[in-house]
């Protein structure tokens, strides 16, 4: 992965301010405190070199050769290999081959927008937790819940941090898992077990507020994923 990737959702031009001033604004806006001097001049090493790509970026951009912007957002103190140790699905066993297969029926629509259907919840902040498995399975959850109950509940990400202990919890995880996880014990409400971004002691309550039937696999093909996108939210 290349580092750009740690700017790229952020289309914000980098401002012509001194590097230290540029520096002083981004740490106030994203609440960033370090523990000595001496990580905090290792941080701003790294948001400099970080800007300098940023920069490039946007002149090459500016000269018809790139097709988006960047900017700083609140990754800009990490270097590509901690982004990806944070962000990036972990490998793992590819226990999805024993799972049952979706079967296909060509019943695809022709256009599908769950937002409009009530089916997308907001958009949630992970923080500095690797937990983007637990994010992905949840969200589609969300989303299966809301189609088939009519019920817009967001569900604890949390819960399956500290209680899947198939997973490393915030150093990465898998989806499959987590559904089996929720398929074993059932998924709080994000009400009654909220998101803290740290791995904690399971706390999880008997009352679920869903829980999984079945999971199935989807053929590799784009015609599998375009009937299961119609019919599903999924992760």
């Amino acid at each position: 992965m290349k580092i750009f990737f740690v700017f790229a959702t952020v289309l914000l031009a980098v401002s012509a301010l001194p590097a230290q001033e540029q520096w002083t604004s981004f740490k106030a806006k994203h609440g960033k405190s370090y523990e000595n001097l001496y990580e905090e001049k290792v941080r701003f090493q790294i948001f400099q070199n970080n800007v300098q790509v940023i920069n490039a970026h946007n002149a090459r951009y500016e000269a018809g050769l790139e097709t988006y912007t960047m900017g700083v957002n609140k990754f800009t103190d990490l270097t590509p290999k901690e982004f990806r140790a944070m962000l990036r699905l972990q490998n793992g066993p590819l226990t999805w081959q024993n799972l049952t297969r979706h079967v296909q029926n060509g019943t695809a629509p022709d256009s599908i927008d769950w937002r409009e259907k009530n089916a997308v919840l907001e958009v949630q902040d992970q923080n500095g937790c690797g937990s983007c498995w637990a994010f992905s399975a949840v969200g589609a959850l969300e989303g299966q819940n809301a189609i088939k109950n009519n019920k817009r509940v967001l569900l604890s990400k949390q819960q399956l941090i500290d209680c899947d202990k198939s997973e490393n919890g915030c150093n990465g995880g898998l989806m499959l898992n987590a559904f089996e996880y929720v398929k074993q014990h059932g998924l709080n409400s994000e009400a009654d077990y909220p998101y803290d971004g740290f791995d904690l002691k399971c706390r999880a309550k008997s009352d679920s507020a869903v829980t999984v039937k079945e999971v199935v696999a989807l053929d590799a093909t784009e015609s599998a994923l375009e009937e299961a996108v119609g019919k599903y939210e999924r992760s």
